[in-house]
């Protein structure tokens, strides 16, 4: 088994990019970081530039740590979308062949889109020997699919079947957003999922003024309202409403609209643009990333817009984090998990996807109050520096790359054990487990039929977990289980598996008390407004394993998963009689908060853990 300092790492990844080129360079981030923690990291990339479709002059490069072969690959990303499907299945082939030219390598990174390409990494992988994790950064079948751009049946099927086999033989799944866990989740048990999201150096983008206002007067902006789009200029990303909101506000004559990026339709929107006279809108070929920061320091309100599917709120676009470095407030048309975002920074303004009236007005609104435009630059700063600075991601990746080596073996006062995820078959025992050790609870007056329904459900919903602890022999002897948010948890489970709940629990379903007593139990996370979400629902160890610090062990996992999911405060609740857990939960760190009644006539504690004052930065 290696550690990280000699661990060798394969990224295939046809589009690929360096800060000397257009485009996102999330993979370069990372794996620059993993080299500087030791990696040794090969790359094998397309000689063609995504967004510029331009070859590169060089066939191989080594930049900071990282060795980057480039492979042929058909010239025509953007002629249409047949010969883009082409381009992509000849990287898939010849990424395969250069990447057998490699050595040993312990650990082989696929991503996709494009889909095909991840067919190479895994085969290169399973050919040396190596662990293979699949990063999915979109949901392209289905992104396609409700776009329209992918109509045939025959090949939708095809695409999601080799998609579903990719998933299938991934040793662990890396996705860029939470939002797409839910879809992930339908082919890859939660404990295979690890969220990896996108990020920036907030370094990077602290440009002075006066570099921002050089760039601008080389625009021959000077002295105007610039209103930016950075990124792809594609099908998915909207466009029409942009160009239709610079219709509206055209009589403005110091406001210009700003798009720079590449993609498949850049050139039908600069007609676009010039047969509706719309002088106020400026399209650019594709800059390089290191000049990004002085873009945007030109910049005083930027935009991010996608098409408005219901898919499209599963996404993180790696723009808006950009804009957010940069002290840029964001005019977001784009809802779901990336306006979560943006809201809880209070960076930003969120309108309606494809609705040029609402973003007329949320730009408008900057370009009258440029104290407001002042504020919330600042507040998306200082929130992307807490919590999506590269180095925290980076690290985050390092350390699933190591427990993947390793394997998922926490550290335990008994060594002779291992804790790990909860897998469905094993329900049933720490249902048993339980309803064994946590008698007086009205679920363990449920049974273990229902328990085990429970606990199965709680793997599959992304914002649950639960841990076990296996001895040596491979026996569940203790459990842990949590929620980050236990009232969406319930509604999941009830929505998943009512009917077959009814039939477990008959004929108890008609016993008046017994509803009473499952309507307090549903109604508890809601009850009290002022409580943390998040929480710790159970902790359980046979008889046996007592007295050998497994409790503990199980306890120190869950902070660590909870702390890796971003949670800051929790709660326990706990029977006030119930001396001996309550004991537990004060040694532990623990904090009295109040009593609540979470069944009439019931009084328990409710203790909060609070990592902050705990000095554990989140």
């Amino acid at each position: 088994m290696c550690m990280a300092s000699e661990m060798r790492l394969l990224l295939i990844h046809q589009i690929f990019v360096t800060p000397s080129e257009g485009g996102g360079t999330r993979h370069y981030e990372l794996l620059k970081f993993l080299s500087e923690k030791g990696y040794q990291v090969k790359v094998v990339a397309s000689r063609l530039n995504y967004l510029s479709g331009r070859a590169r002059s060089r066939s191989r490069e080594k930049r900071n740590g990282l060795f980057i072969r480039y492979s042929y690959t058909f010239n025509a990303l953007h002629r249409s979308i047949p010969g883009r499907a082409v381009s992509f299945l000849s990287f898939t082939l010849s990424s395969f062949l250069d990447a057998l030219k490699f050595g040993k390598i312990d650990v082989v990174w696929g991503t996709s889109p494009p889909l095909f390409q991840s067919l190479s990494a895994l085969l290169i992988a399973r050919l040396r020997g190596a662990k293979f994790i699949f990063e999915v950064r979109d949901l392209w079948i289905d992104f396609a699919e409700e776009l329209g751009v992918m109509k045939n049946k025959i090949l939708i099927r095809l695409a999601k079947a080799l998609e579903k086999f990719v998933y299938a033989h991934a040793d662990w799944v890396i996705v860029n957003s939470p939002g797409f866990i839910p879809f992930v989740g339908k082919h890859v048990p939660a404990d295979k999922i690890e969220v990896i999201p996108n990020g920036v150096g907030v370094s990077s983008f602290l440009v002075d003024r006066d570099t921002g206002r050089k760039f601008k007067r080389k625009l021959g902006l000077d002295g105007y309202f610039i209103v930016t789009y950075a990124g792809n200029i594609g099908v998915a990303n909207d466009i029409d409403t942009i160009i239709e909101t610079a219709r509206l506000v055209r009589n403005q004559r110091d406001i210009k609209f700003l798009l720079v990026g590449g993609g498949l339709r850049k050139e039908e929107y600069r007609r676009q643009a010039r047969e509706m006279g719309l002088d106020n809108v400026l399209i650019l070929d594709p800059i390089p990333k290191f000049q990004i920061p002085k873009l945007l320091a030109a910049t005083d309100v930027c935009l991010a817009t996608l098409k408005n599917l219901p898919l499209f709120k599963t996404t993180y676009p790696n723009k808006v984090f950009d804009y957010m470095a940069a002290g840029k407030p964001t005019v977001l048309a784009i809802d779901g998990v990336i306006r979560e975002v943006l809201e809880k920074a209070e960076g930003g303004v969120f309108v309606p996807p494809g609705d040029p009236e609402q973003l007329k007005e949320a730009i408008m609104l900057y370009y009258r109050n440029p104290d407001l435009r002042e504020k919330h630059g600042e507040n998306a700063r200082k929130f992307v520096m807490k919590h999506f600075e590269w180095a925290k991601i980076g690290e985050d990746l390092h350390n699933l790359l190591v427990k993947l080596q390793r394997g998922y073996n926490m550290a335990s006062t008994d060594t002779t054990g291992r804790i790990e995820f909860l897998k469905p078959a094993d329900a049933k025992r720490v249902a048993q487990i339980h309803k064994d050790s946590i008698k007086t609870g009205f679920l363990s007056s449920l049974g273990v039929s229902f328990l085990t329904e429970l606990y199965k459900n709680m793997t599959r919903f992304p914002n649950s977990f639960v841990l076990v602890y296996k001895s040596q022999e491979g026996r569940i002897e203790g459990f842990v289980s949590a929620s980050t948010d236990v009232g969406s948890f319930y509604r999941f489970f009830l929505r998943r598996s009512l009917l077959k709940v009814l039939y477990l629990l008959f004929p108890r379903v008609v016993d008046p008390q017994a509803i009473k007593k499952a309507y307090e139990t549903l109604r508890y996370p809601s009850a009290k407004g002022d409580l943390p979400k998040a929480e710790l629902l159970s902790i359980a160890v046979t008889e046996k394993a007592r007295g050998r610090g497994v409790a503990q062990a199980l306890f120190h996992a869950f902070l660590e998963e909870m702390r890796r999911r971003g949670v800051e405060t929790f709660k326990v609740t706990v029977g006030e009689d119930n001396t001996r857990a309550n004991r537990f939960y004060e040694k532990v760190g623990f904090e009295f908060h109040d009593f609540i009644e979470v069944h009439s006539g019931e009084r328990s504690r409710v203790w909060i853990y609070d990592f902050r004052k705990k000095g554990v930065e989140i």
